[in-house]
């Protein structure tokens, strides 16, 4: 099997992709989009024409590992969606990405990895995180995923790079020391 290398600049590539067929695609149905039809949407193959009514149309798409590396994620999705079930046990959860946590994180990143990061909007359906929100009062979750693409996540000879663990770790040394200045 040929190596697929990923470079920043195809990461980039890709993301904008996805955001630029999400707002396509928003446009046209005039209404807010779930975290579902975003990953859906956003790897139409051809957003501005597809024919998009449930359970009716057949749609070219163009899946891709950086936005859902997760094939455990994926299996579960193909899994509800075969299943014809209307909800989950466990409600997913949100939050935006706004406030001093999440600026401190960014600035904790770019810290430890050298670069901006790249905020995907993933990991909502992690089933525990819901309850954690609720129990601590609807404060908002921030999650950080420490891997990329190459990982293989939860898959089949799952690996982390040892410069990114490297990276991770300095990023969270200082995302806690971030933290530390909101005690009151």
């Amino acid at each position: 099997m040929p190596a697929i290398e990923t470079t920043p600049a195809l990461v980039e590539r890709v993301y904008q992709t996805l955001a630029r067929n999400v707002a396509t695609v928003r446009k046209r149905l005039n209404r807010p989009l779930t975290y579902g039809e975003k990953v859906f949407y956003g790897h139409l193959a051809e957003p501005a024409t597809a024919e998009l009514e449930a359970g009716a149309s057949y749609v070219g798409l163009h899946p891709d590992r950086v936005a859902m590396q997760d094939a455990t994620a994926q299996m579960a999705l193909l899994q509800f969606m075969l299943a014809g079930k209307n909800e989950t046990a466990v409600p997913g959860w949100k939050t935006r990405a706004e406030g001093p946590a999440f600026a401190a994180a960014r600035r904790a990143l770019r810290a430890g990895y050298g670069r901006d990061a790249v905020e995907i909007g993933c990991g909502g359906s992690i089933p525990f995180v819901g309850p954690f929100v609720e129990v601590l009062g609807g404060v908002p979750a921030l999650l950080l995923g420490l891997e990329d693409p190459p990982c293989n996540a939860h898959g089949e000879n799952e690996s982390l790079d040892l410069a990114d663990f490297t990276k991770a770790a300095h990023s969270s040394a200082h995302l806690l020391a971030e933290l530390r200045k909101f005690e009151g």
